[in-house]
């Protein structure tokens, strides 16, 4: 990754309340680095990977499946939150 996109993502990373690790191996560094950035700057980290990784006993949330087929379920979960006017998700 170009150095300048890499510090914009640890920048967002340390940043976020809300980190979503998905499809990777977290092996592959400097990478691998950003959901461990966000989990020391207090966000909580959502790990979505068919298998375990590295991180997984980190994560605050493991979903051991396919991104394809968890992102799309997750996205109807939190429509239907932001309904019943549980949460605001901006875009």
């Amino acid at each position: 990754m170009p150095e300048k996109e890499m510090q914009e993502a640890i920048t967002a990373s340390t940043r976020c309340d809300v980190f979503f690790s998905v499809g990777t191996s977290t092996v592959v560094y400097p990478a691998a680095a950003l959901p461990l950035e966000a989990l020391r700057s207090g966000a909580t980290v959502v790990e979505i990977n068919p298998q375990p990784t590295p991180f997984t006993a980190q994560a605050h949330f493991a979903l051991a499946a396919a991104a394809g087929l968890v992102l799309p379920e997750l996205m109807t979960a939190l429509k239907v939150l932001t309904h019943k006017g549980t949460q605001t998700i901006s875009r």
